[in-house]
C-alpha cells in the first residue's frame, strides 16, 4: 500500500513539473492589410501586446479556477510594420498577440476566441504570426427600376449598420445611386427588400469591396 502511494506521488510530481515547464519562445511577424501581404501604408506604428491566458490558482488542477489574463510585454512595430517577442512561457499557459492601437482608417475586429485561435503563441516554438488589419473599401450601388412604377414603391437596403430606402423612380426622383462603406478586400452581403405595389420581395447579394477603392454595381428591380 505504501509503495503504491509513493509511486502515485512520484508520477504526480513529474506530471506537475512537466506541466509547469518554462520554455524559451519566440513570436515575430508583421502587421499587414487584410487580403494582401502588404504592410500598412506609411509604416504606421502599432502597439502589439503579448497576452497570457492562465489558470489563476497555482497548483490547482487545470480548469478548476477558470481563466485569467495578463499582459506579458508590449512592443511597437518598426517602420515596415515588423515586431518580435522573445520570452520564456509556462507550458501550462496559453499566449496570444493582440493589437492595442489601430490607426485610422484601419479596423481590427476579432473576438477573444478568434484571438486565442488565430493569434495564439505556442510555448517552446519559434513562430511567425502576421496580424491583419482591415482597410476601408466602398460599394456603389445604382438602383435601376425595370418594372411598373407605383406610388409608395421602394427598395430597402442594408449592409452592416448602413441602411436606407430608395423610392421611385418618379419624375423628381430618377434611378438612385448610394455608396456604402465596408471592410476592404472582403465580399460583404447586402440585404434587399422590394415593396412593389404592396407586395414584398426579399433577396441578398454579395459584392466585392476593394481596399481603398470603390466598386460599382447595378441593382435592377
Amino acid at each position: 500500500m505504501c509503495k503504491y502511494v509513493f509511486l502515485a506521488s512520484f508520477f504526480y510530481t513529474v506530471s506537475c513539473s512537466k506541466y509547469n515547464e518554462t520554455l524559451p519562445t519566440t513570436a515575430k511577424g508583421q502587421v499587414r492589410i487584410y487580403g494582401t501581404e502588404n504592410p500598412l501604408h506609411k509604416g504606421l506604428p502599432i502597439n502589439i501586446t503579448l497576452m497570457e491566458q492562465y489558470t489563476p490558482h497555482d497548483g490547482a488542477p487545470f480548469g478548476s479556477g477558470g481563466s485569467a489574463y495578463r499582459e506579458i510585454a508590449t512592443v511597437t512595430t518598426d517602420s515596415l510594420g515588423y515586431f518580435s517577442f522573445n520570452f520564456k512561457g509556462k507550458s501550462s499557459s496559453t499566449f496570444y498577440l493582440e493589437p492595442q492601437t489601430v490607426p485610422e482608417p484601419y479596423r481590427f475586429s476579432v473576438d477573444l476566441a478568434s484571438l486565442l485561435d488565430k493569434y495564439s503563441v505556442i510555448p517552446g516554438q519559434n513562430q511567425t504570426k502576421n496580424i491583419y488589419m482591415y482597410a476601408p473599401g466602398w460599394i456603389q450601388l445604382e438602383f435601376i427600376n425595370n418594372g411598373p412604377v407605383h406610388v409608395g414603391d421602394y427598395v430597402y437596403y442594408k449592409l452592416g449598420t448602413s441602411q436606407g430606402k430608395i423610392y421611385g423612380p418618379t419624375n423628381v426622383n430618377p434611378d438612385a445611386i448610394v455608396t456604402l462603406e465596408s471592410s476592404g478586400n472582403t465580399t460583404p452581403r447586402v440585404v434587399f427588400n422590394l415593396n412593389r405595389n404592396g407586395a414584398l420581395t426579399s433577396w441578398t447579394e454579395n459584392y466585392f469591396a476593394p481596399a481603398f477603392d470603390t466598386a460599382y454595381y447595378e441593382v435592377e428591380y
